[in-house]
C-alpha cells in the first residue's frame, strides 16, 4: 500500500557526516493525507560527538531527555524499518537539502542499505518545500505567504504555520511539531489536486529524466535549449524563485545530472583566460531538487523585465562572434567534463559518496553484524573480509556499547549479563586501541602546532568540529545574541561538556 511518511530530524549539528540526529519524529498518512501512525525516536549523543552550540539553542534538546533514548546503531536500524516499509514516499520541507542526507550518512555509517529508501520496493522521497515554491509562483492565493520583517516573501516554515495558523504540539524546531506543520501545508496544497499530482511528478527520476532530456535534445535553430528553472535556492523572492537557464547536455561521469547555466548572470567572461568556476552552473539530479520547466510564454512572462532583458542579451552573446561562441563551448566541456575530487584523507565517515554501493559479500556481513549479540558482534571482527565494514564495525562498536567512563577489560568482564561465549580479549583491545587513537583526534585543539596532521577531514575537505572551536562558538553566542533562561542553560551544559572532553 502506498503512504506518505512525513519526518522531520533535529542534530547535533550542520554536518551530516561528522554529526548525528537526536530525535526522528514521523507521521504516516494515506494518500489522501489521513494519519495512520506516528513514530518518535529519540538518541543517545555518541561519545565521539562534538555538538555545535547554534543547533542546541535553536532545537533546545536538553541533556536528561538525550539521556533516555535509545543509542545511534539501534535508533538507525529502527528508522531504517520505518522509512523501508514498502510503498512508503518519505516526504518532508527541505528534507532533500538536508534531513535525506543525515539518514544516508546514518545508514551507511551503521552498516545499513543508505540508499534502499529512495527506490526499493515502491519507496522513494519527495521534498513539499520545492512544491511550495511552485505553489508560491503559480498559485499564490492557496494559502497566506509570509514576509520577513524587511517586507521580503518567505518559504520558512515556521512563518508559513504562523502566518496561517496551523495547529501544533510544540513550538518550531521540535521534530514532531514540525512535522504536523508540514502535513497541514501539504493539506492545503492537496485542495488544488492537479497541481499537487503535477509537482509529485517531478520527484519520479524516469518522468523527470524523460521531460528534461526531451527540452535538452529537441530541435531548434540554436545550440542550447532554453528553459526555466524554479527553486527556493536561486536567488529567492527577488528572482521571483524562478530564473532563466541554458542546457548545456548531461555530465559525462555522472549520468544523472543534467547540467544548466543562469541566463540572468552574464555568461561570456570579459576575460579570454578561462576560469570556468566563474560560471556557476547548476547540477540539477533527476528527481530532485529543481523544477526545470519548458521555454514557454504563460512561464517565461513571469520573470521580471530585468531577467528577460539579461537572458536575451546573454543568448546574443554566446552568438554574436565566432570567438565568443568558441570559448562558450569551451566553457560547456570543461563543465561535462567535471568529477567531483576524490579526497584520501577524508574519514571513514563520510565516504558514503566516494565509495562504491557494499557488495552483496559486504551486505551477507553486515547482515550478520546485526543478527549477532554484542558479544558475537566483538567475536566476528576478526572474520569480516571487508575491510571498510571491518572498520565500521569497530566504530559502530565503540561509539554503542561502551560507556567512555568504564572502558575498561575489568569493567566488560563483569558484565555477565552481556558478555556470553565467544568473548575475545585480543579483539577487545583491538577495539580499545581504535577507540582511543580515533578519540585523540576529536577532542584534538585547532589551537596545537601538528593539527593539520591530526584533524578529521570530510569528503569537501570540511573539517570536523573540534571542542576548542565549539567552546569559541558558545562565547560568540554569549556575546552576540539574545538568549532566554533555557538557551542559557544549554550553554551552561555544553560549555561544561566540551570542557569535559
Amino acid at each position: 500500500m502506498t503512504s506518505f511518511l512525513f519526518y522531520d530530524i533535529e542534530t547535533t549539528g550542520l554536518n551530516a557526516a561528522f554529526d548525528q540526529i537526536l530525535t526522528f519524529a514521523a507521521i504516516r498518512t494515506d494518500t489522501n493525507l489521513n494519519e495512520i501512525e506516528r513514530y518518535s525516536v529519540t538518541i543517545q549523543m555518541r561519545p565521539d560527538i562534538v555538538p555545535s552550540p547554534g543547533a542546541f539553542i535553536t532545537h533546545r534538546l536538553m541533556p536528561e531527555e538525550l539521556a533516555e533514548g535509545v543509542c545511534e546503531y539501534e535508533a538507525a536500524r529502527e528508522i531504517h524499518a520505518i522509512v523501508n516499509v514498502s510503498g512508503t514516499i518519505s516526504i518532508g520541507y527541505n528534507n532533500l537539502g538536508f534531513d535525506d542526507e543525515f539518514l544516508r550518512f546514518t545508514f551507511y555509517r551503521n552498516l545499513l542499505d543508505p540508499y534502499s529508501h529512495q527506490y526499493a520496493n515502491g519507496c522513494y522521497r519527495i521534498d513539499l518545500l520545492p512544491i511550495a515554491t511552485i505553489y508560491r509562483i503559480f498559485k499564490p492565493g492557496i494559502i497566506n505567504w509570509p514576509t520577513t520583517d524587511t517586507g521580503k516573501s518567505s518559504l520558512k516554515l515556521e512563518l508559513i504555520s504562523n502566518a496561517n495558523q496551523f495547529m501544533t504540539s510544540g513550538r518550531s524546531h521540535n521534530a514532531m511539531a514540525d512535522v504536523e506543520a508540514t502535513i497541514q501545508l501539504a493539506r492545503c496544497l492537496i485542495r488544488e489536486d492537479q497541481v499537487w499530482s503535477y509537482c509529485l511528478c517531478f520527484f519520479d527520476k524516469n518522468w523527470d529524466r524523460t521531460r528534461i532530456d526531451k527540452m535538452l535534445n529537441q530541435p531548434s535553430d540554436a545550440d542550447y535549449p532554453v528553459a526555466l528553472m524554479v527553486s527556493h535556492r536561486l536567488g529567492g523572492a527577488d528572482s521571483t524563485y524562478m530564473v532563466p537557464v541554458i542546457g548545456i547536455g548531461r555530465s559525462y561521469h555522472y549520468k544523472n545530472q543534467s547540467l544548466w547555466i543562469r541566463l540572468d548572470r552574464d555568461i561570456i567572461p570579459n576575460s579570454k583566460i578561462i576560469n570556468p568556476n566563474e560560471l556557476m552552473v547548476i547540477r540539477k539530479k533527476d528527481g530532485e531538487i529543481g523544477v526545470v520547466l519548458p521555454h514557454l510564454p504563460r512561464y517565461w512572462d513571469r520573470l521580471s523585465d530585468e531577467q528577460k532583458s539579461f537572458a536575451e542579451n546573454n543568448l546574443s552573446s554566446i552568438y554574436e562572434s565566432e570567438e565568443n561562441h568558441s570559448l562558450f563551448k569551451r566553457i560547456i566541456e570543461y563543465h561535462r567534463e567535471f568529477k567531483y575530487e576524490q579526497v584520501l584523507e577524508a574519514d571513514l565517515d563520510s565516504l558514503l559518496y566516494q565509495s562504491p554501493f557494499f557488495t552483496n559479500a559486504e551486505k551477507q556481513e553486515m547482515g550478520r553484524f546485526h543478527r549477532n549479540s554484542f558479544a558475537e558482534k566483538i567475536a566476528m571482527v576478526e572474520t569480516i573480509q571487508s575491510s571498510r565494514v571491518k572498520a565500521m564495525a569497530i566504530r559502530i562498536i565503540f561509539r554503542n556499547f561502551f560507556n567512555k567512563d568504564t572502558l575498561s577489560i575489568s569493567i566488560i568482564n563483569n558484565q555477565k549479563d552481556n558478555i556470553k561465549n565467544g568473548f575475545n580479549k585480543q579483539i577487545f583491545n583491538l577495539i580499545l586501541k581504535d577507540y582511543e587513537s580515533y578519540m585523540e583526534r576529536v577532542r584534538y585543539s585547532s589551537i596545537d602546532p601538528d593539527f593539520n596532521t591530526k584533524k578529521i577531514i570530510g569528503f569537501k575537505r570540511d573539517e570536523r568540529l573540534v571542542p576548542t572551536k565549539a567552546i569559541d562558538e558558545v562565547i560568540n553566542i554569549r556575546r552576540d545574541i539574545a538568549l532566554d533562561d533555557e538557551q542559557n542553560k544549554i550553554l551552561d551544559w555544553l560549555e561544561k561538556y566540551l570542557l569535559s572532553i
